[in-house]
């Protein structure tokens, strides 16, 4: 049950989970203040971290930007072999956001659609954050829960860490790291080894500095040229029963092949700016979005591609609604190993075209839609949204 007291309306949309379209939270399920909106289904996804949000056409950003966001996380036996899977101990939920703050301390909300970055970096809603870990291996789930910006997170000291989920579910095996790009609405959980490690001291950092062709020059933020801290970790003594080894394999991919699919869907990404009234349009295939419009029907079952092409300068997150799906290319080419796993956003990079593979079972509805977007959501807000229903 989610009751809206905020004084005006909103919904809440479960983010990354598979579920009827009436269900799913977009601007269709509209919550009018002081209403309450009784969300019911059957949790069909593998284990992973979720998270839910308000989806309100116009008003997401401003939602989320003041806090209307929380983890989902879904558990299942295969989730918890050899891994670290003691909440709050060693395994730890971390929502990543960027805020301004007013000299009061209140939060300062400036307007503009082309994207919301912030020069303050908060961890579950904390400024400045340490945690004290214990000894061991403690598995860290990443959820990059800011507005528009990407992060490219490493440690202070430069370890190696290891990837073992991404959006969806477990990989097949822990991928070695010592850099994890995250852009908005993506989560990736992360294994680090602090073994051996007592009174010691590391920073989760994002080496930001280090990433190339995020924003025009006209559109950066002063962090976005820099290594920044997230947040503190004091390493303390290991618990009873540690988790010490990290394990060689994971879960199994029942993996889509390009041979089954009956459709490709192309989606451009495009953007233009008015530097004088300092104005942006965002669209794809050359629309914004209609809630009067549906911009592509599915038939039940079906197994499509859909071919994300980005002609823009910004990067673009591109989300799909009650589905995951499996990267097959990035301009031609496999994905990195640690984008392997089941997914339901990926960055789309300037002059880049991502293909993806993903079905449509389960759930269909000819008169209630699902979104496909870009997750900054100030982009969002702007129109860089469509429609689909699965018939």
């Amino acid at each position: 049950n989610v009751t809206n007291q905020l004084g005006e309306p909103t919904t809440t949309h479960w983010h990354g989970i598979h579920l009827p379209a009436a269900m799913d939270g977009g601007p269709h399920q509209r919550i009018e203040n002081g209403d309450t909106w009784q969300a019911r289904y059957t949790i069909m996804n593998e284990a992973a971290t979720y998270w839910y949000h308000p989806h309100l056409m116009g008003k997401t950003s401003e939602h989320v930007y003041h806090g209307l966001a929380g983890l989902f996380i879904i558990k299942d036996p295969q989730s918890e072999l050899a891994l670290p899977d003691r909440y709050g101990i060693d395994d730890i939920p971390l929502i990543i956001q960027d805020k301004i703050f007013n000299a009061d301390g209140s939060l300062n909300y400036p307007s503009g659609h082309e994207g919301i970055k912030g020069d303050h970096i908060l961890v579950n809603g904390a400024v400045t954050p340490t945690f004290n870990a214990p000894a061991q291996f403690v598995r860290f789930r990443l959820l990059n829960g800011s507005n528009a910006r990407i992060y490219n997170f490493g440690f202070s000291d430069d370890r190696e860490f290891h990837q073992i989920a991404t959006d969806g579910g477990l990989l097949e095996k822990p991928v070695a790291l010592t850099r994890l790009r995250l852009s908005t609405g993506e989560r990736a959980e992360i294994l680090v080894d602090f073994s051996g490690q007592e009174t010691s001291q590391v920073r989760l950092v994002s080496y930001s500095s280090e990433l190339d062709n995020i924003n025009p020059p006209w559109l950066s933020n002063a962090l976005d040229k820099s290594t920044f801290d997230i947040m503190t970790i004091h390493v303390n003594s290991a618990t009873a029963n540690p988790i010490t080894t990290l394990p060689g394999s994971l879960a199994s991919i029942d993996r889509l092949q390009e041979g089954q699919a009956v459709k490709t869907r192309s989606f451009e990404l495009e953007e233009s700016f008015s530097v004088g009234s300092f104005s942006a349009t965002f669209t794809i295939n050359g629309q914004t979005m209609d809630i009067n419009r549906i911009d592509e029907t599915i038939q039940l079952n079906d197994i499509e591609i859909w071919e994300v092409i980005n002609d823009a300068d910004m990067p673009h997150p591109f989300h799909i609604h009650d589905i995951q799906f499996l990267i097959l290319t990035r301009n031609g080419s496999p994905p990195p190993e640690n984008e392997s796993g089941w997914k339901d956003t990926v960055l789309v990079m300037p002059r880049e075209t991502v293909r993806v593979i993903t079905q449509f079972g389960e759930y269909a509805d000819p008169d209630k839609p699902y979104m496909f977007h870009c997750h900054i959501l100030e982009h969002e807000d702007a129109g860089m949204m469509g429609q689909f229903v699965v018939v």
